[in-house]
């Protein structure tokens, strides 16, 4: 009898993962990225906080759906994602202007509602992040008026010390919202950081970036 029984289980079992693999889809998607941080710091007693400029890059990479109950999905992927900010500043003549451009290797774990229309659905997502600064590069470009633009460049570093720009690990929160017609899909979202990403922890200093993402997707 308990032979039978694991057996059953057992064909239940393969027959559900079976299901559920063939219901499954990948895809990819790409879009653009307008990242914002915001710094907040102490100078002289006194806390302040900056909201640095946004900074426009991109995202790309591959999603999945795989069904979970009636119209709730699991929607994992994989992305390499351009974030970063721009700082201008302009005093009696002379510009300023400092770009800084990150690249992450990012990982979205999604739980997705998908609501059927027709042969078209509408769907919205919420679930947490993985990132991991892999690259990027910082520009500074001092104007006059007169004078030739002087302008210097490096690549980032990332880690906890002193002389690092940025620490490489941040998480957060996405949630978006979009809509699907056949295959394809168009989606906005925004994504909330909540990770401090100043390196060796100055006091009463933290830089957090926040992203929201225009993105078009193809599920095979």
């Amino acid at each position: 009898m308990k032979r039978r029984l694991i057996i059953v289980v057992a064909l239940l079992s393969i027959l559900t993962v079976s299901q559920v693999s063939a219901q499954t889809r990948v895809g990819v998607k790409a879009g653009a990225n307008f990242s914002m941080m915001t710094k907040k710091y102490t100078l002289l007693g006194t806390e302040n906080k900056a909201d640095l400029g946004t900074h426009v890059g991109f995202h790309v990479g591959f999603i999945s759906e795989i069904p979970l109950i009636a119209n709730l999905y699991f929607n994992p992927g994989l992305f390499f994602s351009s974030k970063g900010y721009i700082q201008t500043t302009e005093v009696a003549g002379y510009t300023n202007k400092y770009t800084f451009n990150p690249y992450f290797v990012e990982i979205p774990l999604h739980i997705m509602f998908k609501l059927p229309i027709s042969n078209s659905a509408i769907f919205g997502y919420v679930g947490p992040y993985f990132s991991y600064g892999i690259a990027g590069n910082w520009t500074n470009k001092a104007e006059l008026p007169i004078v030739e633009p002087q302008i210097t460049k490096d690549k980032i570093k990332f880690g906890s010390d002193n002389g690092d720009h940025m620490e490489p690990f941040d998480m957060g929160l996405d949630v978006g919202v979009g809509f699907e017609v056949n295959k394809f899909q168009v989606s906005v979202q925004y994504a909330i950081g909540f990770l401090n990403l100043v390196p060796s922890r100055p006091e009463n200093s933290t830089m957090k970036m926040n992203v929201l993402s225009v993105s078009a997707a193809y599920l095979f």
